[in-house]
């Protein structure tokens, strides 16, 4: 449901800026897959953890934050990988880690239970990242 959520998103984007779809696409990977690919490109991670596939989803089509995720490995998990990260399990979160699968600064977006990832919150987390990672 996300990918093609994110795949109308990106057509929405390509039809914007000119450029193709499979360029604004994005790979959502688990988080192991993740972590290797941020080794190898140098690219910090935002992973989307959440109880449910569709929980959060939302802040993740948003146009800002969806032409943001070129300078990510993007990671989508569920409760497993709540924990391991030592957030809760019963909501979704956003949280930043650099290419060594470290968190930057403890910077992580939390919805209220069953609620939305606070959109602009997202894109304020990922731009200091960012910044601290450059």
């Amino acid at each position: 449901m996300l990918r093609g959520a994110l795949t109308v998103t990106a057509l929405t984007l390509a039809l914007a800026t000119g450029t193709s779809a499979e360029e604004n696409a994005t790979a959502w990977l688990d988080l192991e897959e993740g972590l290797h690919r941020a080794k190898e490109t140098g690219l910090p991670l935002v992973v989307w953890v959440a109880p449910c596939g569709s929980c959060g989803k939302a802040a993740f089509e948003d146009p800002d934050v969806v032409s943001m995720l070129p300078d990510f490995v993007a990671v989508q998990g569920g409760p497993d990988e709540a924990r391991r990260l030592g957030v809760s399990a019963d909501r979704a979160h956003a949280v930043l880690l650099d290419a060594a699968g470290q968190p930057i600064d403890d910077i992580k977006v939390s919805a209220e239970q069953f609620g939305p990832l606070p959109t602009e919150q997202l894109i304020d987390a990922m731009s200091s990242a960012l910044d601290i990672v450059r």
